[in-house]
């Protein structure tokens, strides 16, 4: 049986803020080959719908699956919660607009917010887990690169603390969670313990 090939985005597809050389050549390759692939990333910053767009302002047409921590945040939290207070980049908040609260909500989804962490909203967030909501991570990753300011806190080193205050374990969405690559192997209709390869710059 042919395995799967999950792809990261960046540092593989897209190297900083262009498309990869010769990324057309790669896709038709899978695509000559009809080899099944998903692309991920682990940054909620985006979600499916606007890296599509990116890729397309280069003319590049991706006719494969993506799924970010984001979208699985979505899917995660659509079968379960109706409440949701969510702490992540503005341009994705959007992607839950059915599902915000900020007075009671039933779990609390954090990514990537920058420079915007400070005591208050570390407050919020320790009040909410308190008083009971669910906290998901979209990812825990400790820090990143940016090419004009260097290597940057990321979210895991906030989210880490509200687990050390709270005594309570963020779920996971992003790589390397189960639940995650679950979610890939669904997009191109796998079994969620079915064997795949993955392709990454790490």
């Amino acid at each position: 049986m042919q395995k799967s090939l999950l792809i990261d985005l960046d540092g593989v597809l897209r190297i900083g803020s262009q498309p990869a050389e010769d990324i057309s050549q790669f896709l038709k390759f899978l695509e000559d080959n009809s080899i099944p692939a998903c692309i991920l990333s682990n940054s909620s910053l985006n979600y499916s719908k606007q890296i599509y767009d990116f890729f397309q302002s280069y003319s590049i047409n991706l006719n494969i699956p993506i799924i970010t921590s984001i979208d699985a945040a979505y899917i995660y939290i659509k079968d379960k919660y109706k409440r949701v207070a969510v702490f992540t980049s503005e341009n994705v908040i959007e992607l839950f607009s059915e599902f915000l609260d900020y007075e009671n909500p039933e779990a609390v989804l954090v990514g990537d917010i920058g420079d915007k962490w400070n005591y208050k909203l570390m407050q919020t967030i320790f009040e909410y887990i308190q008083n009971g909501a669910e906290l998901i991570a979209a990812h825990k990753n400790k820090f990143w690169e940016k090419s004009n300011l260097g290597i940057q806190l990321d979210a895991g080193p906030f989210i880490h603390g509200i687990e050390y205050a709270t005594d309570k374990n963020a779920t996971l969405i992003g790589k390397p969670s189960e639940l995650y690559f679950q979610s890939a192997l669904e997009k191109i209709n796998k079994p969620k313990n079915s064997n795949f390869i993955m392709l990454g710059d790490d």
